[in-house]
Parts: C-alpha cells; sequence; structure tokens
C-alpha cells in the first residue's frame, strides 16, 4: 500500500507543476504577441515614410518629364508606370506578401524541433 502522506504530495507536486506550465505559457504568449505588434508598428511606420518619399519621387520625375513633354503626357506617363507597378505586384503578392507573412508568423508560434546532437 502507498501511504497517503506520498499521495498528497504527489498530488501538490503536479498541481505546482501545472501552475508552472500554465505560468509559462502566458510568458511565451505575451512575448509572441510583443514581438507581432513590434514588428507591425516596425511595418507601419516603414510603410508611411516610404510613401512619402514615393511622393517625392513621383513629383521629381513629373517634373524632370515635364521638361520634354507637355503636362498631360507627364501625368499619364506617371500614372501608367504606376498602373505597371499595382499590376506587377498583384502578380507577385504571393511571393511578396504571403510567403513572407507565412514564414513570420510560422517561426514566431511554431517552434523547430529540438536538434539531437550525436
Amino acid at each position: 500500500m502507498v501511504p497517503d502522506n506520498s499521495v498528497s504530495t504527489l498530488a501538490e507536486s503536479l498541481k505546482k507543476l501545472g501552475k508552472l506550465y500554465m505560468e509559462n505559457a502566458r510568458y511565451t504568449a505575451a512575448e509572441k504577441t510583443t514581438i507581432l505588434i513590434s514588428a507591425s508598428m516596425i511595418f507601419m511606420v516603414v510603410y508611411l515614410l516610404a510613401i512619402v518619399i514615393l511622393v517625392f519621387l513621383v513629383l521629381g520625375l513629373a517634373e524632370a518629364l515635364n521638361a520634354a513633354l507637355s503636362p498631360y503626357w507627364v501625368y499619364l506617363a506617371v500614372s501608367g508606370l504606376f498602373t505597371l507597378l499595382i499590376g506587377l505586384f498583384f502578380v507577385l503578392r504571393v511571393k511578396l506578401v504571403y510567403n513572407p507573412v507565412a514564414r513570420f508568423i510560422s517561426k514566431l508560434f511554431i517552434e523547430p524541433p529540438a536538434r539531437k546532437i550525436d
């Protein structure tokens, strides 16, 4: 027969272990959420700065082309360039957007298996 004291000690140890696992899960979730939010914030800042840079580049391109063409054709040429860029982005959206985001999320939430050292 197993003494009652060892059963209660085992139950208490399992209860402490369960609490430690829950605390570890909370810390891991907080860490991964922090990484995800900070990466999103960095992306948004870079995105906004890229838009500002793009606006200045387009204005500079329009001014440079204005010397050779009439303003009507300059703005049509620049808008045609953007139409081509949007079409190219749409065609390559899986390589440019979906795959990198999926890779980042999977690396963040799915830990690779531990490597066995022989």
